[in-house]
């Protein structure tokens, strides 16, 4: 009874950390609970007798099985070049004006690192 209980309360911890790993790749994960969730692990695999997994392991442990690779998606249209994104935006021109435009004025000669 006492096994299936830490068999119990393993599995609940690992669900958990599951989920937490998983919602780490796009929200973040609270290190602290990650943690304090992996310290349970560890009290109760030694309270079963087992050799608890490093953290490490025990993370990968938790990880699913690769999935298959989804279909290749449509061809995007094709984008704007920067000088028609200019040309949008109100400037008036043609491609060379547009380069200038990129370039901008020549600024002062700086200080060389000898004058410093």
């Amino acid at each position: 009874m006492k096994k299936r209980f830490l068999g119990l309360i393993a599995l609940c911890l690992g669900i958990t950390a599951g989920a937490l790993v998983g919602c780490g790749e796009e929200e973040g994960v609270d290190e602290g609970m990650l943690d304090q969730i992996y310290s349970q692990y560890v009290a109760s695999a030694e309270e079963a007798g087992e050799e608890p997994l490093s953290f490490d392991e025990w993370i990968e442990s938790l990880k699913g099985d690769k999935g298959d690779k989804g279909d290749k998606g449509d061809k995007g249209e094709t984008g704007k070049s920067a000088y028609q994104i200019w040309l949008d935006n109100g400037n008036t021109g043609t491609e060379e004006d547009f380069l200038e435009w990129l370039k901008g004025e020549e600024g002062e000669t700086g200080k060389s690192a000898y004058q410093i």
